[in-house]
């Protein structure tokens, strides 16, 4: 358990009693999770280079146990989630090129953790992290896609990181932790220089500031002022926390500026690439990576 009891309230395979999931609780620890690939082929997007379509993707995660409840609750699944899986799958073979050196280094064994850390490579053996993991469904997605890793997944709303967890567990993701929290507030000193793969979705639809602060579902997409006040007290801490090969993925409308994002990142020494965007009702949503 990575979170004190102060810091937040994590979920470790021991949020439903065993009696109820009737399997072994998985273990908060960085191992393989050896899960096959199940090949595809996912509608065109727009990439950077224009239409794609997307080769040797995985089908969406099963979420059909989440129920129209749990949406009173927790944001739906919608077309900027959709069009982050997109990005996922069409960064795909990229992603796992640079989880290779993770991954063979996990097994490395005369490497101690403390050298890792500072060779900054993901010595952990590949750690990815969704600040807003919501339903579950990204997180869930991205542990399927590639072929190790140890995966977190972090919300303010307890209510979706019960949803998330169970998503998890329901698509037979095992290495993992769901932890409800204040963005990464518990891992800022945890986890400088460790993050090999960063996720964002944020509340990036421009409102008031006060509706920032509603405990309510509006939580989830009021990104108040230019849409960008969550999002902003994440992106001083980026460069901090990504592994010298880390990336990081976010969404972002055109209200929220996105260039004045990439030139404050860049120095932070990140480089900016839209990986796909989306015209969604009247919203063009646009997937960044961001990397070193």
């Amino acid at each position: 358990r990575m979170a004190d009891e102060s810091d937040g309230e994590s979920y470790t395979g021991g949020f439903f009693s065993e009696e109820e999931e009737g399997r072994e609780a998985p273990e908060s620890k960085c191992e393989s999770l050896g899960v096959s690939m199940v090949p595809v082929v996912r509608a065109e997007v727009v990439g950077g280079g224009g239409t794609k379509r997307v080769e040797k993707a995985i089908s969406d995660p099963d979420i059909s146990h989440l129920t129209s409840e749990d949406y009173k609750h927790v944001y739906s699944p919608s077309e900027d989630t959709f069009l982050m899986l997109d990005a996922l799958n069409l960064d795909a073979e990229y992603l796992r090129s640079r989880f290779a050196l993770s991954a063979e280094k996990m097994k490395n064994k005369n490497n101690s953790a403390q050298d890792e850390e500072k060779k900054g490579e993901g010595g952990r053996g590949g750690i990815v992290v969704e600040v807003g993991v919501g339903s579950g469904i990204v997180l869930t997605h991205i542990a399927r896609l590639l072929l190790s890793g140890y995966f977190i997944g972090v919300d303010i709303n307890p209510k979706a990181a019960k949803c998330a967890y169970s998503t998890l567990r329901r698509n037979k993701i095992n290495n993992f932790d769901i932890v409800s929290c204040d963005l990464l507030t518990p891992f800022l000193s945890r986890l400088v220089r460790c993050i090999d793969v960063l996720i964002f979705n944020p509340p990036y639809v421009p409102t008031p500031s006060v509706e920032v602060k509603d405990n309510g579902l509006p939580r989830a997409w009021a990104g108040g002022i230019r849409g960008r006040e969550v999002l902003d007290r994440l992106l001083p801490f980026v460069g901090k926390l990504l592994s010298a090969k880390g990336v990081f993925y976010l969404v972002t409308v055109k209200e929220n500026e996105p260039k004045q994002i990439a030139e404050m990142l860049s120095k932070e020494g990140l480089s900016c690439e839209t990986i796909t965007s989306r015209k969604a009702h009247n919203e063009h949503l646009e997937i960044h990576r961001f990397y070193r």
